[in-house]
């Protein structure tokens, strides 16, 4: 916890003296969500992601990779909590950025498929997780060969569901 000290400290001082470096104290939100999910402490994972979209929204914040940022992360922490619709709705506007950023091609995009599939994989939907896990390994195909060790491992577990 001496890092999660770290942050908590940090954040105490970014609110206080920092208060138009309102950037900071989202990432500090973020890093502290993140240290939050290791710990298993699902109220303060959430309570910290949420202050700091509260933050973005107030501050009017367009910075899409920041954003992409925090709703991959709490989509991430609502799917291990088992709220998978919440989860999906961030993993998708988090998508929706990459997207809108990168371009449907980009590598990033497959890796938000990815996450969209555990959802509807831990959901108990196959067909769609099967759907998702096939553009993610179409866009790791064209940016690593079947040669890369990442390509492999999704296909291995298209063919054995």
């Amino acid at each position: 916890t001496s890092a999660l000290d770290y942050f908590k400290s940090a954040l105490n001082l970014r609110k206080t003296h920092c208060v138009d470096q309102f950037q900071d104290v989202m990432k500090t939100l973020q890093s502290m969500g993140n240290i939050y999910v290791e710990l298993g402490r699902w109220d303060s994972v959430f309570s910290s992601f949420e202050e700091a979209v509260v933050l973005r929204n107030k501050n009017k914040v367009e910075q899409e990779e920041a954003d992409a940022k925090i709703f991959f992360d709490l989509g991430n922490a609502f799917r291990q909590v088992g709220k998978y619709d919440d989860a999906l709705k961030q993993l998708s506007l988090a998508l929706a950025i990459v997207i809108k950023t990168c371009g449907e091609e980009h590598e990033e995009v497959a890796d938000m498929y990815f996450h969209i599939e555990i959802v509807y994989s831990d959901m108990g939907d196959f067909i769609i997780s099967q759907d998702y896990y096939e553009e993610a390994l179409k866009l790791k195909r064209q940016y690593h060969g079947e040669e890369d060790i990442k390509v492999p491992k999704i296909l291995h577990k298209i063919r054995k569901d």
